[in-house]
């Protein structure tokens, strides 16, 4: 029984510190070391955005200074590319589609790190993702190796319900995902093929 007490408590403590983690960031302003800002996918639906996928576009777009560019990633979009419909949203608001690129196959926060690599290449990046999605997305951007320089999050609040249900779903991703950076790494020094790594791995 002690052990469970004590396992409880570690989870409800990791949940807490990553709601603070989150509650801290910005949600607008330039990080001038920065190159590319990277706007992670928030969901869509019938070929349209969802509020929490525009949210995080306008975030993206409040964060970009002069000769960065905006990179959108996301594959979820019932058939369709989530970054692309992100990269329409960014134009929309007044972005040169010219400083806009885009990976549209992702389907995890891992997936958007790796899969964006060739496209962002070795710049130093600002990820823009929902508040409780901070802390797991920069540890999972920084182990491939990312050089994460700013976060920033969203305006978008869900009901408290919602909320609490989703810091609870990244208490237990995050160790988890770190569990998978771990298992990648020893994978790809035993040998195993990158794509190999992707499929089982992410």
């Amino acid at each position: 029984m002690i052990a469970i007490g004590l396992l409880i408590t570690a989870y409800l403590a990791l949940c807490i510190g990553l709601a603070v983690f989150g509650a801290k960031q910005p949600v607008a302003g330039v990080e001038p070391t920065a190159q590319v800002v990277i706007v992670l996918g928030g969901g869509a639906a019938n070929g349209r955005l969802l509020p929490v996928g525009r949210a995080r576009v306008a975030a993206g777009v409040a964060s970009l200074g002069a000769g960065q560019s905006l990179h959108m990633t996301g594959g979820l979009a019932g058939g369709g590319s989530e970054a692309a419909l992100m990269a329409a949203e960014a134009v929309r608001l007044g972005v040169d589609v010219a400083r806009i690129t885009q990976e549209g196959r992702s389907r995890t926060t891992q997936q958007n790190a790796l899969f964006s690599a060739s496209i962002v290449g070795n710049h130093p990046v600002v990820i823009v993702s929902d508040n409780f999605h901070l802390a797991r997305a920069a540890m999972l951007f920084r182990g491939h190796g990312y050089g994460v320089v700013g976060l920033r999050g969203t305006t978008y609040r869900r009901r408290q319900r919602r909320a609490l249900w989703f810091f609870a779903r990244e208490g237990l991703s995050a160790p988890l995902n770190a569990t998978r950076l771990i298992v990648w790494g020893m994978a790809r020094r035993a040998g195993a093929s990158r794509e190999w790594c992707i499929r089982h791995l992410t």
